[in-house]
């Protein structure tokens, strides 16, 4: 639109209505008629010229916007659109000796200061100047015409440049407040959510706890006796990395899981996580074998003294991870 464009607006309204094909697009009829169809034919000619095209589009400022200086607007003589444009803008019908002549006025789309111009309520057309029509002007006169206006209208084309900037930079504040709100949200929901995975997992993790806890008491209290003295004996002693240290005997019968247990009972690691591996590196066990719940010590090959060395799987990933790292490097 020409207000949002900050350019002046051309209205113009034919003399005549278009008539059917079978008399032209300008219709025909009467003298009177034929004046008036011939006048609206040269005010087209003229609004679709390339001169008028370029007036058009020339700056409205030396050192303004490049948005143009004027938007073409017209309407069907006679209709609603028309009649409502007239009497909004107190257009004054022409006529010459009687017969009709086209209406062509030029607009000032906002009759308003720029900061005004912020409320869609108070845009109050104006109009500049209109046209005699008599004769409608040719191309060149219509192009000299806009050239004058937009000279002398210099001080109405700045108070709509204006007001677009500051439409503009309104705009892009609101946005940008939107964008604020928008990205505050957005950062609530995703601690809330945060704080929602945080506190579920740390239920689940005191609640495993729990588990844990009682599950290592009932250990505890299933564990067999430290066996002292027997031929069926084994003494097992254990070395953990922090220096820690234990023994203590099993009978030989006794399921190799038992070494397990006895290792998430006492000292607290978890059954699942721990490696046992002898001194000599030559057998290696853990909670999760096939056959760890069902061999016995006796059948495990274990001595009548046997000394594990007592790791965890994430130690041992670890180590991995870094020797696969090193052999890549």
């Amino acid at each position: 639109t020409a207000y949002s464009q900050a350019r002046m607006l051309i209205v113009y309204i034919p003399a005549e209505r278009p008539k059917g094909a079978r008399r032209g697009l300008f219709g025909g009829g009467n003298k009177k008629t034929n004046e008036s169809v011939s006048s609206d034919r040269v005010a087209i000619e003229s609004l679709l010229s390339g001169k008028v095209a370029k007036a058009a589009h020339k700056r409205a400022r030396k050192n303004g916007e490049e948005t143009g200086s004027f938007v073409v607007w017209g309407a069907k003589a006679g209709s609603s659109e028309a009649t409502s444009i007239m009497k909004r803008l107190k257009l004054v019908p022409t006529s010459s000796k009687g017969g009709k002549r086209p209406i062509l006025g030029v607009v000032y789309p906002a009759n308003v200061n720029s900061k005004e111009i912020l409320s869609s309520r108070n845009i109050v057309p104006k109009l500049l100047a209109q046209h005699h029509c008599n004769p409608p002007p040719d191309a060149e006169s219509m192009a000299s015409w806009m050239n004058t206006l937009r000279k002398r209208h210099a001080k109405q084309y700045k108070i709509m440049q204006d007001a677009a900037k500051e439409i503009q930079m309104y705009k892009e504040r609101i946005e940008g407040y939107k964008e604020s709100v928008k990205s505050d949200t957005e950062r609530k929901e995703k601690e809330a959510k945060e704080k929602a995975e945080l506190k579920a997992k740390a239920e689940a993790e005191a609640k495993r706890k729990e588990e844990i806890e009682a599950r290592r008491q009932e250990l505890k209290e299933s564990l067999p006796e430290d066996e002292k003295r027997g031929d069926n004996i084994k003494k097992i002693a254990l070395r953990f990395g922090d220096g820690r240290s234990g023994q203590r005997g099993f009978s030989a019968d006794q399921p190799l899981s038992v070494l397990f247990n006895w290792v998430d009972a006492i000292f607290e690691i978890e059954r699942e996580i721990v490696i046992l591996t002898t001194m000599n590196g030559k057998q290696t066990f853990s909670w999760d074998d096939e056959n760890s719940n069902e061999i016995t010590l006796e059948e495990a090959g274990l001595g009548k003294m046997t000394a594990f060395r007592v790791t965890i799987k994430k130690d041992e990933e670890d180590a991995a991870a870094e020797n696969d790292k090193e052999s890549s490097s």
